[in-house]
């Protein structure tokens, strides 16, 4: 009897050839992380981000160097970052050394920063309509209860809860608009 042969066996799958090609340039990258990290498993950190980036762009991979060359720079891209971030983790403020130290005020920036927006608060506040100053006064500058106020100034307190709303709308506008002047 004949043996029939599949002809899928004999042809191999993309993934196969991706799988061979990075196989092969493997030692030649984890040397160049490891000159570049110092550490054998940062560069093995590395060499396997670096193939898992290029396994998600070989698609866009063009040719116009040859492959060895492209996986190589993933390599050294994805090294450089793991190098950033260590940087960044070694950084210390003086604040963490030396913790007991640190000042709870506020800073004078921070001070002039919160004064001009209750100005610029104050100065939209204003600006509402009698009806909904009402309102937004007592709930929200002098914080009492929306019911509370609905209760003093005879409405009910779904009327009470959309003038708080449209008043909040309004001042919201006006705040943008002064910040859009003062950015311009």
């Amino acid at each position: 009897m004949c043996q029939q042969t599949n002809v899928r066996d004999s042809v191999p799958s993309p993934g196969d050839a991706i799988n061979e090609l990075f196989a092969e340039h493997y030692k030649t990258c984890l040397r160049t992380a490891y000159r570049i990290l110092r550490s054998r498993e940062d560069s093995e950190d590395a060499v396997q981000s670096a193939y898992c980036a290029a396994c998600r762009a070989f698609d866009r991979f063009r040719g116009e160097s040859s492959v060895k060359t492209w996986i190589t720079r993933i390599v050294v891209n994805c090294c450089l970052m793991q190098l950033r971030e260590r940087r960044a983790r070694l950084q210390v403020t003086l604040d963490e050394l030396l913790p007991g130290l640190k000042s709870h005020a506020l800073t004078p920036e921070t001070l002039y920063y919160l004064r001009e927006l209750q100005v610029a608060h104050t100065t939209a506040a204003s600006t509402l309509p009698p009806n909904l100053k009402d309102v937004y006064g007592p709930c929200l500058i002098d914080d009492i209860g929306l019911s509370t106020v609905a209760h003093h100034l005879g409405l009910t307190a779904p009327a009470a809860k959309s003038r708080l709303f449209r008043a909040r709308r309004k001042v919201e506008r006006v705040l943008q608009s002064a910040l859009q002047r003062r950015a311009a």
